[in-house]
């Protein structure tokens, strides 16, 4: 009787094998209608890191794109703005840009500036500018800016003020 019962297990045994595994010849008759499908998971976008290229010194941006219009290494003391701009891509909606300024490698006191993404876009420019006042000059030397992102990335660079010719 035990020897019965062994066999008997090792042959339903065997039989799940063949069932589970499809036997060892294909059934013709044997329908696919039954797929399954997988279960769907929310797919976050890819979120691609900021990036912000060098610091550019400009006479004035484009209104409508915000990129420089002429490229400069050097402003005088009657320059009428002294405008730095970074372009960056991948800009988040509220990331947050700020620009320290030193003359001099001395900080300037009260001059931070900051400006806040207000859409997501693939590329942007980002400026700073410093106009002066009709009856005033800057300083001869040289102006350091330090543009920071939010995310902590940063840009440095500075240009020449000199007497004009």
């Amino acid at each position: 009787m035990r020897r019965m019962v062994w066999q008997l297990m090792t042959i339903g045994l065997v039989c799940m094998v063949l069932v589970a595994c499809g036997g060892s010849e294909p059934d013709s008759t044997h329908s696919s209608d039954s797929v399954s499908t997988p279960v769907s998971t929310p797919v976050t976008p890819e979120v691609l890191p900021l990036k912000i290229g060098q610091v550019q010194w400009t006479t004035g941006t484009d209104p409508d794109t915000g990129a420089p219009l002429a490229i400069v290494d050097a402003f005088t003391t009657e320059s009428p703005a002294i405008i730095a701009v970074v372009q960056v891509e991948n800009l988040a909606a509220g990331t947050d840009f700020t620009a320290t300024w030193a003359l001099n490698d001395a900080p300037i006191a009260g001059t931070d500036m900051r400006v806040t993404a207000e859409d997501d876009m693939s590329s942007a420019w980002i400026a700073f500018s410093f106009t002066r006042d009709a009856n005033r000059r800057y300083p001869v030397g040289q102006l350091g800016v330090t543009i920071t992102a939010s995310d902590g990335a940063m840009r440095e660079s500075s240009v020449r003020i000199v007497f004009p010719d």
